[in-house]
């Protein structure tokens, strides 16, 4: 989309969800992609709970020691390559209640997600906090070089004032 917008001559603006903050002593280690917590889990896990998306499970097939608990939006179309895994299909948000539950019953020590924030997700951290497993965040990508905001109400602001300078150059 960024290209685009250049190539075309048109302003672009990123809504980003603002980032987690976490206590400082929670047991988190941030990887660069999925392939590095792949690596990671495959050494020192027993029970991962990923919530990583579509797009980046393929980095996790073929860990048949660590039993996987996967947690998608969409249907998966390739279950069959996950040797040892519970697939699951459910939208957020979630409570930290049920969260908990859920990696009681499947005995995670392991939490691999996206370092996504926002708060429609936030509930499977503090989950993965209380229970002392570990959790492996996979970086976001280096941010873009364009305006970025972190609330709905900046990017209406930001829209309000190119429709104004629009209307004004007409």
């Amino acid at each position: 989309a960024v290209q685009a917008c250049g190539q075309a001559n048109v302003d672009y603006l990123r809504l980003e969800r603002p980032q987690w903050i976490l206590p400082p002593n929670t047991d988190v280690i941030f990887v660069p992609d999925a392939l590095e917590a792949a690596r990671l889990i495959a050494r020192t896990s027993s029970a991962a709970f990923l919530t990583v998306g579509r797009k980046d499970l393929a980095a996790f097939e073929g860990l048949d020691n660590v039993k996987l608990l996967i947690r998608t939006i969409e249907p998966l179309h390739a279950e069959h390559a996950y040797n040892n895994a519970t697939f699951i299909r459910a939208r957020p948000p979630f409570t930290v209640d049920d969260e908990i539950a859920l990696m009681r019953d499947h005995q995670i020590d392991t939490l691999v997600s996206k370092a996504s924030g926002g708060d429609a997700t936030r509930a499977k951290i503090d989950a993965a906090q209380h229970l002392d497993a570990r959790i492996v965040l996979i970086r976001r990508p280096p941010p873009l070089d364009t305006q970025r905001v972190t609330e709905v109400q900046d990017a209406v602001v930001w829209i309000a004032q190119k429709c104004q300078t629009f209307a004004l150059t007409d």
